[in-house]
């Protein structure tokens, strides 16, 4: 695989409902919060490119770490501007740069491990990376909305849901 992908499967089964004991405004916490009821409702992240389909992340943390930027990400590259989406994980420890060029991004991946990624760059074109960003942000909206209806219907994981990224 060439093409950088990020995408999420549906959970498949809904958490109890429960009382959510943190500050709506804290963007952090609830995206942990939230990532970690959609790995107890088996939810399924994928991220893959650099030759690699899958690099095996998990949902209850790489995806927490991906979902912390992906807002400022989405503006960064909207705008036109450079952006880093820095998988910190242990054992994943990867990150990946883009460099928007007109109607291309140029993605540079970055490895503090073994692994090495095939190429170190590659080329998409804008406005299908802003698109799988937008949809991987709508399905963790419809996810979490399923998985843990308490923190799916709070900012900005409601209007996420309804498209509105």
């Amino acid at each position: 695989m060439v093409m950088v992908n990020l995408s999420l499967d549906p959970p498949s089964k809904t958490s109890a409902p429960r009382a959510l004991d943190l500050d709506p405004e804290d963007y952090p916490s609830l995206v942990m919060e939230a990532c970690e009821s959609l790995a107890e409702a088996g939810c399924r992240f994928r991220i893959g490119g650099f030759w690699q389909d899958d690099w095996g992340l998990d949902v209850g943390y790489d995806l927490s770490a991906v979902i912390e930027q992906l807002p400022d990400l989405l503006a960064a590259l909207r705008a036109g501007e450079k952006a880093e989406l820095d998988m910190y994980a242990q054992g994943v420890e990867r990150s990946l740069f883009f460099d928007p060029r007109g109607n291309v991004v140029v993605i540079r991946c970055f490895s503090r491990t073994s692994w090495m990624p095939i190429p170190g760059e590659v080329e998409q074109e804008r406005f299908e990376v802003v698109a799988m960003l937008e949809n991987l942000a709508q399905a963790f909206g419809k996810a979490i909305a399923i998985a843990d209806p308490t923190i799916g219907k709070l900012r900005p994981f409601d209007r996420w849901r309804k498209g509105i990224v």
